[in-house]
Protein backbone atom coordinates (compact mmCIF):
# COMPACT_ATOMS: atom_id res chain seq x y z
CA UNK A 1 0.00 0.00 0.00
CA UNK A 2 0.63 3.53 -0.02
CA UNK A 3 1.56 5.36 2.63
CA UNK A 4 1.56 9.29 2.53
CA UNK A 5 3.08 11.61 5.42
CA UNK A 6 3.26 15.40 5.83
CA UNK A 7 5.88 16.91 4.18
CA UNK A 8 4.43 20.69 4.32
CA UNK A 9 1.61 22.50 4.00
CA UNK A 10 0.40 24.56 1.65
CA UNK A 11 -2.80 26.11 -0.19
CA UNK A 12 -3.85 24.84 -3.42
CA UNK A 13 -5.71 28.36 -4.58
CA UNK A 14 -8.75 29.12 -2.75
CA UNK A 15 -8.25 25.25 -1.60
CA UNK A 16 -6.39 24.07 1.63
CA UNK A 17 -3.94 21.39 0.76
CA UNK A 18 -1.68 19.04 1.79
CA UNK A 19 2.24 18.53 -0.36
CA UNK A 20 2.86 14.57 1.07
CA UNK A 21 6.17 12.60 0.40
CA UNK A 22 4.94 9.51 -1.02
CA UNK A 23 7.04 6.40 -0.27
CA UNK A 24 6.02 3.06 -2.00
CA UNK A 25 7.32 0.02 -0.20
CA UNK A 26 4.50 -2.47 -1.29
CA UNK A 27 1.38 -2.07 -3.54
CA UNK A 28 -1.65 -3.44 -2.19
CA UNK A 29 -5.24 -3.31 -4.03
CA UNK A 30 -7.84 -2.11 -2.12
CA UNK A 31 -10.98 -0.95 -4.14
CA UNK A 32 -12.76 1.79 -2.84
CA UNK A 33 -11.30 1.92 0.49
CA UNK A 34 -9.42 4.28 2.85
CA UNK A 35 -7.87 4.41 6.29
CA UNK A 36 -6.62 7.56 8.31
CA UNK A 37 -4.18 7.63 11.34
CA UNK A 38 -3.33 10.62 12.74
CA UNK A 39 -1.96 12.56 15.92
CA UNK A 40 -1.45 15.69 16.75
CA UNK A 41 2.45 15.60 14.63
CA UNK A 42 2.39 13.33 11.95
CA UNK A 43 -0.59 12.62 9.39
CA UNK A 44 -0.54 9.45 7.47
CA UNK A 45 -3.14 8.04 4.90
CA UNK A 46 -3.27 4.98 3.32
CA UNK A 47 -5.37 4.88 0.27
CA UNK A 48 -5.82 2.46 -2.77
CA UNK A 49 -4.02 2.61 -5.61
CA UNK A 50 -6.23 2.90 -8.80
CA UNK A 51 -2.63 2.17 -11.06
CA UNK A 52 0.96 2.70 -10.27
CA UNK A 53 3.64 4.04 -13.01
CA UNK A 54 6.44 1.25 -12.86
CA UNK A 55 9.51 1.57 -10.86
CA UNK A 56 8.13 4.24 -8.66
CA UNK A 57 9.86 5.40 -5.84
CA UNK A 58 8.97 8.64 -3.84
CA UNK A 59 7.07 11.14 -5.80
CA UNK A 60 5.09 14.35 -4.48
CA UNK A 61 1.75 14.86 -4.67
CA UNK A 62 -0.69 17.50 -3.87
CA UNK A 63 -4.06 16.27 -2.28
CA UNK A 64 -6.98 19.21 -2.09
CA UNK A 65 -9.65 18.59 0.43
CA UNK A 66 -11.79 21.36 -0.71
CA UNK A 67 -12.33 19.94 -3.86
CA UNK A 68 -12.20 16.27 -3.50
CA UNK A 69 -9.25 15.66 -6.09
CA UNK A 70 -6.04 14.01 -5.94
CA UNK A 71 -3.45 15.91 -8.24
CA UNK A 72 -0.78 13.23 -8.89
CA UNK A 73 2.99 13.87 -10.24
CA UNK A 74 4.02 12.39 -12.54
CA UNK A 75 1.33 10.15 -12.92
CA UNK A 76 0.36 8.01 -10.14
CA UNK A 77 -3.30 7.94 -9.49
CA UNK A 78 -5.43 7.32 -6.83
CA UNK A 79 -9.15 6.63 -6.35
CA UNK A 80 -10.85 7.52 -2.90
CA UNK A 81 -14.04 6.29 -2.48
CA UNK A 82 -14.91 8.26 0.72
CA UNK A 83 -15.23 11.79 0.25
CA UNK A 84 -13.83 14.96 2.35
CA UNK A 85 -14.67 18.63 3.06
CA UNK A 86 -12.62 19.82 5.46
CA UNK A 87 -9.43 22.16 4.75
CA UNK A 88 -6.50 21.40 7.16
CA UNK A 89 -6.07 19.29 10.41
CA UNK A 90 -4.00 21.87 11.88
CA UNK A 91 -4.58 25.15 11.98
CA UNK A 92 -2.89 28.37 13.69
CA UNK A 93 -3.26 28.51 17.02
CA UNK A 94 -6.08 26.73 19.54
CA UNK A 95 -6.85 23.02 20.09
CA UNK A 96 -5.61 20.77 17.01
CA UNK A 97 -8.11 17.77 16.31
CA UNK A 98 -6.83 14.98 14.09
CA UNK A 99 -8.82 14.62 10.84
CA UNK A 100 -11.46 12.86 11.12
CA UNK A 101 -13.68 10.64 8.71
CA UNK A 102 -16.82 11.18 7.33
CA UNK A 103 -19.39 7.87 7.27
CA UNK A 104 -19.46 6.39 3.42
CA UNK A 105 -22.61 4.52 4.72
CA UNK A 106 -24.69 7.44 5.46
CA UNK A 107 -22.98 10.65 3.32
CA UNK A 108 -21.36 12.02 6.37
CA UNK A 109 -18.88 15.10 5.99
CA UNK A 110 -15.74 14.35 7.54
CA UNK A 111 -14.75 16.96 10.34
CA UNK A 112 -11.34 19.52 10.72
CA UNK A 113 -11.99 20.19 14.46
CA UNK A 114 -14.29 20.85 17.16
CA UNK A 115 -15.41 24.24 18.42
CA UNK A 116 -18.35 25.31 20.78
CA UNK A 117 -20.98 28.49 20.68
CA UNK A 118 -22.72 29.32 24.19
CA UNK A 119 -21.85 25.97 25.52
CA UNK A 120 -22.94 23.95 22.53
CA UNK A 121 -20.22 22.03 20.90
CA UNK A 122 -20.18 21.80 17.07
CA UNK A 123 -17.87 20.67 14.59
CA UNK A 124 -15.75 22.69 11.91
CA UNK A 125 -17.15 21.74 8.21
CA UNK A 126 -17.72 22.97 5.18
CA UNK A 127 -20.25 25.11 4.60
CA UNK A 128 -20.40 25.51 0.98
CA UNK A 129 -20.29 21.31 0.71
CA UNK A 130 -23.80 21.48 2.60
CA UNK A 131 -22.42 19.96 5.69
CA UNK A 132 -24.36 21.55 8.21
CA UNK A 133 -27.95 20.94 7.30
CA UNK A 134 -30.35 23.18 9.15
CA UNK A 135 -27.95 24.12 12.02
CA UNK A 136 -26.45 27.28 13.26
CA UNK A 137 -23.02 28.50 11.36
CA UNK A 138 -20.48 30.37 13.14
CA UNK A 139 -17.84 31.94 11.51
CA UNK A 140 -13.86 32.77 12.91
CA UNK A 141 -13.52 29.78 15.43
CA UNK A 142 -12.19 27.47 12.82
CA UNK A 143 -8.66 26.59 10.83
CA UNK A 144 -8.43 26.38 7.88
CA UNK A 145 -10.60 28.38 4.43
CA UNK A 146 -13.23 30.73 5.44
CA UNK A 147 -15.08 27.55 3.85
CA UNK A 148 -14.62 26.15 7.33
CA UNK A 149 -16.58 27.27 9.78
CA UNK A 150 -18.30 26.25 13.20
CA UNK A 151 -21.44 24.07 12.93
CA UNK A 152 -23.99 23.46 15.89
CA UNK A 153 -27.08 21.60 15.97
CA UNK A 154 -27.21 20.38 12.55
CA UNK A 155 -30.39 18.01 11.29
CA UNK A 156 -29.83 14.11 10.83
CA UNK A 157 -32.38 11.38 9.79
CA UNK A 158 -32.13 7.81 11.09
CA UNK A 159 -33.60 4.95 10.51
CA UNK A 160 -35.73 6.01 14.11
CA UNK A 161 -36.32 8.58 12.53
CA UNK A 162 -35.22 12.63 12.65
CA UNK A 163 -33.33 14.35 14.84
CA UNK A 164 -30.59 17.04 16.08
CA UNK A 165 -27.10 16.32 16.33
CA UNK A 166 -25.88 17.08 19.73
CA UNK A 167 -23.97 16.08 22.48
CA UNK A 168 -25.18 12.90 24.63
CA UNK A 169 -25.17 14.55 27.36
CA UNK A 170 -27.69 17.07 26.12
CA UNK A 171 -29.98 14.72 24.65
CA UNK A 172 -33.16 13.47 26.62
CA UNK A 173 -34.33 11.08 23.71
CA UNK A 174 -32.55 8.52 22.00
CA UNK A 175 -28.65 9.74 21.22
CA UNK A 176 -28.19 7.42 17.67
CA UNK A 177 -24.60 6.93 16.67
CA UNK A 178 -23.32 7.28 13.15
CA UNK A 179 -25.30 9.98 11.47
CA UNK A 180 -23.62 12.68 12.73
CA UNK A 181 -19.98 14.19 11.59
CA UNK A 182 -17.74 14.76 14.84
CA UNK A 183 -16.39 13.57 17.88
CA UNK A 184 -18.01 9.90 19.50
CA UNK A 185 -20.26 11.96 22.08
CA UNK A 186 -21.92 14.15 19.21
CA UNK A 187 -24.82 11.39 17.97
CA UNK A 188 -28.13 12.17 16.84
CA UNK A 189 -30.87 13.07 19.14
CA UNK A 190 -34.16 11.44 18.21
CA UNK A 191 -37.30 12.53 20.11
CA UNK A 192 -37.69 12.28 24.10
CA UNK A 193 -37.60 16.32 24.28
CA UNK A 194 -37.86 17.61 27.36
CA UNK A 195 -41.02 18.06 28.60
CA UNK A 196 -40.31 21.16 29.81
CA UNK A 197 -41.74 24.23 27.71
CA UNK A 198 -40.89 28.20 28.47
CA UNK A 199 -44.41 28.24 29.03
CA UNK A 200 -45.22 26.11 32.37
CA UNK A 201 -41.60 26.76 33.36
CA UNK A 202 -41.86 27.43 37.34
CA UNK A 203 -38.40 28.32 38.54
CA UNK A 204 -37.32 31.54 39.46
CA UNK A 205 -33.98 31.49 37.56
CA UNK A 206 -34.49 32.41 34.07
CA UNK A 207 -31.12 31.53 32.94
CA UNK A 208 -30.72 27.58 34.64
CA UNK A 209 -34.27 27.48 33.00
CA UNK A 210 -33.14 28.10 29.31
CA UNK A 211 -29.65 27.42 29.12
CA UNK A 212 -29.93 24.80 26.09
CA UNK A 213 -32.44 27.30 24.42
CA UNK A 214 -30.47 30.04 24.76
CA UNK A 215 -26.94 28.80 23.94
CA UNK A 216 -29.08 28.13 20.63
CA UNK A 217 -29.34 31.75 20.67
CA UNK A 218 -25.91 32.77 20.72
CA UNK A 219 -25.26 30.43 18.51
CA UNK A 220 -27.47 32.14 15.87
CA UNK A 221 -26.91 35.50 16.71
CA UNK A 222 -23.17 34.78 15.76
CA UNK A 223 -24.38 33.34 12.73
CA UNK A 224 -26.07 36.08 11.92
CA UNK A 225 -22.72 38.18 11.85
CA UNK A 226 -22.99 39.12 15.35
CA UNK A 227 -20.42 38.48 17.52
CA UNK A 228 -20.71 37.49 20.77
CA UNK A 229 -18.49 35.50 23.55
CA UNK A 230 -18.25 34.08 27.30
CA UNK A 231 -16.81 36.33 30.26
CA UNK A 232 -13.37 35.93 31.87
CA UNK A 233 -13.81 34.09 35.30
CA UNK A 234 -10.94 35.61 36.26
CA UNK A 235 -12.21 39.21 36.20
CA UNK A 236 -16.02 38.55 35.92
CA UNK A 237 -18.12 36.28 38.18
CA UNK A 238 -21.61 35.77 37.21
CA UNK A 239 -24.53 34.90 39.46
CA UNK A 240 -27.67 32.59 38.32
CA UNK A 241 -27.02 34.47 34.80
CA UNK A 242 -25.50 33.64 31.48
CA UNK A 243 -21.86 34.95 31.58
CA UNK A 244 -21.88 36.31 27.91
CA UNK A 245 -21.70 39.74 26.56
CA UNK A 246 -20.86 41.21 22.81
CA UNK A 247 -17.37 40.76 22.13
CA UNK A 248 -16.66 44.46 22.51
CA UNK A 249 -18.77 45.20 25.23
CA UNK A 250 -17.01 41.93 27.18
CA UNK A 251 -13.38 43.49 26.18
CA UNK A 252 -14.49 46.93 27.78
CA UNK A 253 -16.12 45.02 31.08
CA UNK A 254 -12.39 42.95 31.27
CA UNK A 255 -10.45 45.76 30.98
CA UNK A 256 -12.24 47.51 33.68
CA UNK A 257 -11.96 45.02 36.07
CA UNK A 258 -7.93 44.24 35.50
CA UNK A 259 -7.69 47.94 35.72
CA UNK A 260 -7.97 48.08 39.71
CA UNK A 261 -6.51 44.24 39.50
CA UNK A 262 -10.37 43.20 41.15
CA UNK A 263 -13.08 41.18 39.76
CA UNK A 264 -16.37 41.96 39.29
CA UNK A 265 -19.80 40.43 40.21
CA UNK A 266 -22.29 40.50 38.29
CA UNK A 267 -26.25 39.82 38.60
CA UNK A 268 -27.52 40.05 34.78
CA UNK A 269 -25.55 40.28 31.63
CA UNK A 270 -26.44 38.98 27.95
CA UNK A 271 -30.32 37.71 28.33
CA UNK A 272 -31.59 35.48 25.16
CA UNK A 273 -35.40 36.28 24.38
CA UNK A 274 -35.93 32.94 25.72
CA UNK A 275 -34.55 34.31 29.10
CA UNK A 276 -36.38 37.95 28.67
CA UNK A 277 -39.64 35.91 28.00
CA UNK A 278 -39.47 33.97 31.21
CA UNK A 279 -38.36 37.15 33.50
CA UNK A 280 -41.75 39.01 31.78
CA UNK A 281 -43.91 36.29 32.46
CA UNK A 282 -42.87 36.44 36.25
CA UNK A 283 -43.42 39.92 36.19
CA UNK A 284 -46.79 40.06 34.85
CA UNK A 285 -47.41 36.73 37.61
CA UNK A 286 -45.98 38.61 40.26
CA UNK A 287 -43.80 35.63 40.86
CA UNK A 288 -40.35 35.59 42.24
CA UNK A 289 -39.95 38.61 43.24
CA UNK A 290 -39.78 40.61 39.67
CA UNK A 291 -41.05 44.39 40.14
CA UNK A 292 -40.07 45.48 36.75
CA UNK A 293 -38.95 44.10 33.15
CA UNK A 294 -39.57 44.75 29.96
CA UNK A 295 -41.01 42.50 26.93
CA UNK A 296 -38.83 40.37 24.82
CA UNK A 297 -36.98 42.00 21.94
CA UNK A 298 -36.75 45.80 24.12
CA UNK A 299 -34.39 45.21 26.49
CA UNK A 300 -30.49 46.29 26.39
CA UNK A 301 -29.70 42.94 28.18
CA UNK A 302 -30.96 40.91 24.88
CA UNK A 303 -28.57 43.55 23.08
CA UNK A 304 -25.31 41.95 24.97
CA UNK A 305 -24.56 45.74 26.21
CA UNK A 306 -26.19 45.73 29.44
CA UNK A 307 -25.28 44.28 32.83
CA UNK A 308 -26.65 44.67 36.50
CA UNK A 309 -24.19 44.74 39.58
CA UNK A 310 -25.24 45.55 43.44
CA UNK A 311 -21.66 46.30 44.17
CA UNK A 312 -22.62 49.40 42.06
CA UNK A 313 -20.97 52.17 44.07
CA UNK A 314 -17.46 50.63 43.81
CA UNK A 315 -17.88 49.66 40.28
CA UNK A 316 -19.49 52.84 38.96
CA UNK A 317 -16.13 55.63 38.40
CA UNK A 318 -14.15 52.84 37.09
CA UNK A 319 -17.04 51.20 34.35
CA UNK A 320 -17.80 54.72 33.32
CA UNK A 321 -14.18 54.75 32.77
CA UNK A 322 -14.30 52.22 30.50
CA UNK A 323 -17.11 53.18 28.35
CA UNK A 324 -20.15 52.08 30.40
CA UNK A 325 -22.99 54.35 31.17
CA UNK A 326 -25.05 54.48 34.70
CA UNK A 327 -28.02 55.53 33.30
CA UNK A 328 -30.56 55.02 35.55
CA UNK A 329 -28.76 55.92 38.98
CA UNK A 330 -31.45 56.54 41.03
CA UNK A 331 -34.15 53.94 39.50
CA UNK A 332 -32.37 51.24 38.78
CA UNK A 333 -28.71 51.59 40.15
CA UNK A 334 -27.74 48.21 39.30
CA UNK A 335 -27.21 48.78 35.52
CA UNK A 336 -25.11 49.98 33.62
CA UNK A 337 -25.64 49.78 29.42
CA UNK A 338 -22.28 50.08 27.01
CA UNK A 339 -23.59 51.94 24.04
CA UNK A 340 -20.24 51.95 21.97
CA UNK A 341 -22.10 48.31 21.21
CA UNK A 342 -25.27 48.28 18.48
CA UNK A 343 -28.65 47.78 19.61
CA UNK A 344 -29.38 44.38 18.47
CA UNK A 345 -32.29 43.28 21.25
CA UNK A 346 -34.64 42.98 18.19
CA UNK A 347 -31.95 40.93 16.59
CA UNK A 348 -31.88 38.88 19.57
CA UNK A 349 -35.85 38.22 19.15
CA UNK A 350 -35.53 37.45 15.16
CA UNK A 351 -32.41 34.74 16.23
CA UNK A 352 -35.29 32.34 17.68
CA UNK A 353 -37.97 32.94 15.33
CA UNK A 354 -35.23 31.94 12.89
CA UNK A 355 -35.03 29.28 15.06
CA UNK A 356 -38.13 28.27 15.90
CA UNK A 357 -38.87 27.84 11.89
CA UNK A 358 -36.21 25.80 11.01
CA UNK A 359 -37.72 23.27 13.94
CA UNK A 360 -41.24 24.31 13.35
CA UNK A 361 -41.71 24.07 9.20
CA UNK A 362 -45.12 23.39 9.28
CA UNK A 363 -46.05 26.40 12.21
CA UNK A 364 -43.57 28.96 11.10
CA UNK A 365 -43.75 32.55 12.51
CA UNK A 366 -42.86 35.79 10.91
CA UNK A 367 -39.29 36.55 11.24
CA UNK A 368 -39.94 40.67 11.93
CA UNK A 369 -37.89 40.64 15.13
CA UNK A 370 -41.25 41.69 16.60
CA UNK A 371 -42.75 40.42 19.67
CA UNK A 372 -46.42 39.71 18.30
CA UNK A 373 -49.31 37.36 19.41
CA UNK A 374 -47.57 34.41 17.04
CA UNK A 375 -44.05 34.64 18.47
CA UNK A 376 -45.24 34.78 21.95
CA UNK A 377 -47.24 31.66 21.15
CA UNK A 378 -44.26 30.33 20.40
CA UNK A 379 -42.11 31.39 23.22
CA UNK A 380 -44.36 29.81 25.36
CA UNK A 381 -43.84 26.23 23.55
CA UNK A 382 -40.36 26.43 23.12
CA UNK A 383 -38.91 23.33 24.78
CA UNK A 384 -36.82 24.79 27.94
CA UNK A 385 -33.33 22.84 26.73
CA UNK A 386 -33.60 23.68 22.90
CA UNK A 387 -34.18 21.63 20.00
Amino acid sequence: MIVLQIKDFKYCNAEAAFEFSATVPEVTFRPKRVFYNSSFDSLSVRLELKSLPNNIQTKTIFFCWYKMTVVSYPSLLVACALILSTASAYGVGGKREALAPGNATTGLCSYEATCSVGGIEGVCVSISSGCCPGGSVTSGLCPGSDDIRCCTNPGCSTPQGSGTCKQTSACSGSSVAGYCSGPSDLQCCVGGSSSCILGTYSGCSEASGTAGLTGQIIAELNSMGYSFRSLNSNWVHCNDCTCSLQSNAADSLERAAQSVNDYITINSAFRSSAEQYLLYKMYQEGRCGISLAAQPGSSNHEGGRAIDTSNYNYWSSTLQNYGWSHSYPSSDPVHFDYYNAPDISSQNLLAFQRLWNRYNPGSKIDEDGVYGPQTENALYHAPCNGW
